[in-house]
């Protein structure tokens, strides 16, 4: 896998550029601007050529773009290498601000086209945003904002209220901006156990383990619905691999909002093997298979990427929130989870070509 740095068109890392930088890192995450770190030692041709808030940065992943921005800071030490840090182009909208307004009774998709439009009136047209897809669930809203500046603004107004996901495209010299409902890549790459899962740590207390569970429903008239019916006559469902690991430990979950028992029954089977699991915090390490085979994707932000391990009771479907990159190294630490209700799971990928798949 090959990474490139551009600086106002000009390769300054990889393999089109002169010389290198020290110490490159990327980091990405949902609904941020992100950033891009580098230092430049003093006899790098584009030492001079870096100009806080003016200089446009892109970082490629092979051909990819995986991050376009501005530099933010710079900042030279005792042996005048320079440490330069760089901002994703939505905090284009922090050098803007929403003025108060009263959205009465309008759309929440009207409320972010309005808020695009505010911050376009204010910057050239290199920092303008032009609407792409919006897919989100619209809705009618009622709600006042105060001065703030564009980007908290929107977040809050929008993003936090409705949900959702912001991303950011450089396309034909012009910046887009995309508010999406669900993830918008799938990943070939799972973690898997046995296969890519090197290590794994867990905040698992005994609170949160159930290896068994009875599921409650409840009818129209406020009775009680188990699932014996439709499961030969037995009220609970258990997980094989969850009580080889860990002994019966049995629970009782409710679902009021259910009367039918096969329904109620599909419930608790997907409780049991993924649901029960999102409050946890679960650390492991694994192995990008990107770097064995190139037909299969690498990992990046916006994916859904699927957990997989039977001896943990893991097996769930979670986007990709957060992710870290070396430059250097390749070495990526991923941070996957539900961001509504921030519980996150963290991964550490690495790019260890001689691994074998197993």
């Amino acid at each position: 896998m090959i990474y490139r740095i551009v600086a106002d068109g000009v390769d300054i890392y990889g393999d089109d550029a002169e010389t290198t930088l020290l110490s490159p890192s990327l980091e990405t995450e949902l609904n941020t601007a992100g950033s891009l770190e580098f230092t430049l030692p003093p006899d790098h041709p584009a030492y001079n050529d870096i100009f806080v808030l003016k200089t446009f940065i892109e970082a490629y992943e092979d051909s990819e773009l995986i991050f376009f921005g501005r530099v933010a800071e710079v900042s030279t030490d005792w042996f005048n290498q320079k440490r330069v840090v760089c901002e994703g182009a939505l905090a284009y909208m922090n050098d803007t601000v929403i003025r108060p307004s009263t959205y009465d009774d309008v759309m929440i998709s009207s409320v972010f086209a309005d808020m695009i439009a505010q911050h376009n009136a204010q910057v050239d047209e290199d920092r303008k945003f032009y609407i792409g897809t919006v897919d989100i669930t619209d809705r009618n809203v009622v709600t006042e904002v105060d001065y703030g500046n564009t980007l908290s603004t929107l977040i809050s107004t929008c993003i936090d209220s409705t949900g959702g996901y912001l991303f950011v495209r450089h396309e034909n010299n012009k910046n887009y901006i995309d508010w999406l409902k669900e993830m918008p890549y799938g990943s070939d790459q799972p973690v898997q156990f046995a296969y890519n899962l090197l290590d794994y740590n867990s905040n698992l207390t005994s609170d949160d383990i159930c290896t068994v569970v009875l599921p409650l429903g409840t009818d129209s008239e406020g009775n009680k619905v188990t699932i014996e019916s439709v499961n030969g006559g037995k009220d609970t469902l258990e997980s094989e691999a969850g009580v080889e690991l860990y002994g019966r430990v049995l629970k009782i979950h409710e679902w009021n909002d259910i009367s039918d028992p096969q329904t109620l029954k599909d419930a608790a089977a997907s409780w049991l093997t993924d649901e029960q699991y999102d409050k946890l915090t679960i650390e492991v390490n694994a192995a990008e298979m990107h770097f064995l085979d190139n037909a299969v994707g690498s990992y990046k932000m916006g994916q859904l990427i699927t957990v997989i391990s039977e001896p943990h009771g893991i097996n769930k479907e979670l986007p990709i929130i957060k992710l870290s990159t070396e430059l250097d190294s390749g070495v990526k630490k991923v941070t996957i989870g539900t961001p509504p209700r921030k519980e996150l799971t963290t991964l550490t990928i690495s790019n260890n070509k001689n691994q074998s798949k197993k």
